[in-house]
């Protein structure tokens, strides 16, 4: 009978035995593998972990130590691409294993495993393998090079959530408004969450709470992430702040009840201005008491102000200014705030920069009532992190001033300052560079490893990150590197600068590699599915963003 070559094209995450194609002498034969059982450990979001995955081989599904094997896990899992952290029924892989994807793995079988014969793959030995950030079920599926038909899978396992963070867990208070009379009564809710947002559905250790005004109950621990006591009035008047500890540490939300005069009414929130016409998105926000903070954020840009007032915070699509028109290295966006208010300062912040530093504002009334673009001031500081953010306080002495936030357009620029002259250099030797024989290596937790005369100029090793590193890329001199990490995050360290990146950012497809511009003032990411981000002096000449792959984009240069 002629033998018939079939390709798959595996999805997911991938370990594979072998070659990727395997003439089969009977197609009509060839049947999925059966009877597949994953089980990782620890079942925790987000958390470093040792999958074995069992399965059958079918009845022509026999493998040599050419085969090969693929597991496709769910998304969010990390499988590494190291030899020594796979085993197959006990005996180490000697083969790299091979990745198709973000989640996909393929490993060379090193020992023979006959027809209908029981197999144990262990992935991620020694916990190398990351479990999914987001708890929920999820399955792993399995197809060999012998068994080229739709993987067989297995039954769902469930990814729990991992330690309360005092960061992200949430207290809240139901009503947010009380009578000063001693007997009035708000119910207080702690909802502990880990540091990946999930809810946790056990209890998550010992909850304090303390109100700066009026007295709160026992806590009950409710068994299941959430907490509740009850906040009794004060006999006089004011704000109480709620402030609470889970497991010792200090839980970063702190929410307000008023405590109003017996027999006067509750206070009336001011009305937030109506959000401008050509706006795509808004927030709007209100504070009813002089101790109280307004704070509105939409998309990526806040406003906040304390006193009484309202305030709206929109965005644009493009450039709302058709004449003079200003060109946003991030996003546009509009600041107003209520008339009548008591505020005396607002904050801003935006953190849609895209490799911007500063910003712009419109005034209308500049150029005789033609308008100008004018720069913020003061300058705004930028704020570490990924993303990065610019914010500034806003007065009455500033640019715009607080009186002028009636739906005023602000953009994002680049600040750079004018260069000092100085005399022409006279021409001297090209430097040597720094770097002629050596290598650096990244790993998913950020660690760096150098060889030769590379060098070390720190990492991301032993800190908390929201995604793996995926990518490094060096510093045209040698001297610095970034690191980026699959949600697009960026991490610089020596002399490499930072010029914006697509963490925090909706993404279609994970990022997975970094090249640096030969300036080494930009770099390109790019994504699985092939798209293309570009930071700094970084061009674009286009992607495969969109199109049809037959395999993942795993890399750039």
């Amino acid at each position: 009978m002629r033998s018939r070559w079939i390709p798959r094209i595996a999805l997911g995450v991938i370990i594979a035995l072998g070659a990727s194609f395997v003439a089969l002498t009977s197609v009509a034969s060839a049947i999925s593998v059966t009877g597949v059982t994953a089980s990782p450990s620890p079942l925790t979001a987000g958390a470093l972990a040792t999958y074995t995955v069992g399965f059958t081989t079918s009845a022509s599904g026999g493998l040599t130590t050419t085969g090969t094997i693929t597991l496709a896990g769910p998304a969010g899992t990390i499988f590494p691409l190291v030899a020594a952290d796979y085993s197959v029924n006990g005996t180490a892989v000697s083969f790299v294993p091979t990745q198709a994807g973000s989640t996909n793995v393929t490993i060379t079988s090193p020992v023979v495993v006959p027809n209908s014969t029981a197999v144990t793959v262990v992935a991620g030995v020694g916990n190398t393998a990351t479990d999914p950030t987001i708890a929920g079920p999820y399955a792993i599926t399995v197809q060999t090079s012998s068994d080229l038909t739709p993987e067989a899978s297995s039954p769902t396992y469930t990814i729990v959530a991992g330690p309360a963070s005092a960061i992200a867990t949430t207290i809240s208070a139901n009503p947010t408004t009380l009578v000063a009379n001693g007997s009035s009564q708000s119910a207080i809710t702690v909802q502990a969450e880990d540091a990946h947002g999930n809810n946790l559905t056990a209890s998550g250790g010992t909850v304090t709470l303390h109100s700066s005004l009026g007295t709160i109950g026992t806590v009950t621990d409710n068994a299941n992430g959430s907490y509740t006591a009850t906040l009794t009035s004060a006999t006089t008047t004011g704000t109480a702040t709620i402030t609470g500890t889970i497991v010792g540490t200090a839980i970063t939300a702190s929410p307000t009840v008023v405590m109003t005069a017996a027999g006067s009414p509750p206070p009336v929130s001011p009305t937030p201005p109506v959000p401008p016409a050509g706006a795509t998105s808004s927030a709007v926000a209100s504070s009813s008491s002089s101790t109280g903070t307004a704070t509105a954020t939409n998309d990526d840009t806040t406003a906040s102000a304390i006193g009484v007032g309202a305030l709206t915070v929109a965005q644009y699509g493009s450039d709302p200014v058709s004449t003079p028109s200003f060109t946003s290295a991030g996003e546009y966006f509009d600041v107003a705030v209520s008339i009548g208010n008591s505020f005396t300062s607002a904050t801003i912040t935006d953190c849609n920069l895209g490799g911007g530093n500063s910003f712009e504002w419109f005034n209308g009334t500049a150029n005789a009532g033609s308008g100008a673009w004018q720069a913020v001031t003061p300058t705004p500081l930028l704020t570490s992190g990924t993303p990065p953010c610019a914010s500034v306080i806003l007065n009455s002495s500033s640019s715009p001033t607080l009186a002028q936030l009636t739906a005023t357009v602000f953009a994002v620029s680049i600040a750079t300052p004018a260069p000092t002259p100085t005399p022409t250099p006279s021409p001297s030797p090209s430097p040597t560079p720094a770097l002629l024989g050596g290598y650096t290596e990244v790993a998913s937790d950020g660690g760096i490893f150098t060889f030769g005369d590379a060098g070390f100029f720190g990492s991301e090793g032993g800190s908390h990150l929201n995604a793996p590193i995926v990518g490094i890329a060096s510093t045209p001199s040698g001297n610095g590197y970034w690191e980026v990490a699959s949600d697009g995050g960026i991490f610089t360290f020596g002399d490499a600068g930072y010029f914006g990146s697509e963490g925090g950012s909706h993404l279609n497809a994970p990022i997975v590699g970094i090249a640096a511009t030969p300036s080494g003032n930009g770099y390109w990411e790019v994504a699985s599915d092939g798209g293309i981000f570009t930071f700094g002096d970084a061009g674009f000449f286009g992607s495969e963003g969109g199109s049809h792959l037959n395999a993942p984009i795993v890399g750039i240069g």
